[in-house]
């Protein structure tokens, strides 16, 4: 007897899937009524994958290392000397290599 497929289970000597009609044909071809398919609901972790081995946590972060954030890298503006990231106008004068590429609007202080 081959083992079923992904999605299915079986009953009996019959085969149903996760989307079952009221009917279901066994492995010799017969039809099977309604009655005797038994739908009960499978439990959460019946299809899901299980893994073959446990994997060391030194393996995991092995794996992950790349995931790590890094601090972002900030240089002074030659103008204002407000930290900015490099190769990139200041958002504080809106200078880039000595000319001014963004318009700053003046801060008004609170009246």
């Amino acid at each position: 007897m081959s083992a079923p497929a992904n999605g299915q289970r079986r009953v009996g000597r019959a085969l149903a899937t996760r989307n079952a009609t009221k009917t279901a044909t066994c492995h010799v071809g017969s039809i099977t009524p309604a009655a005797r398919i038994i739908e009960t609901p499978l439990e959460e972790n019946a299809l899901a994958g299980q893994p073959k081995k446990r994997i060391p946590r030194a393996a995991q972060g092995e794996r992950r290392s790349h995931l790590a954030l890094r601090a972002m890298n900030l240089v002074p503006c030659p103008q204002c000397k407000y930290p900015k990231p490099p190769h990139q106008a200041c958002p504080q004068c809106g200078t880039f290599r000595g000319r001014q590429v963004i318009p700053i609007k003046a801060k008004r202080t609170p009246a």
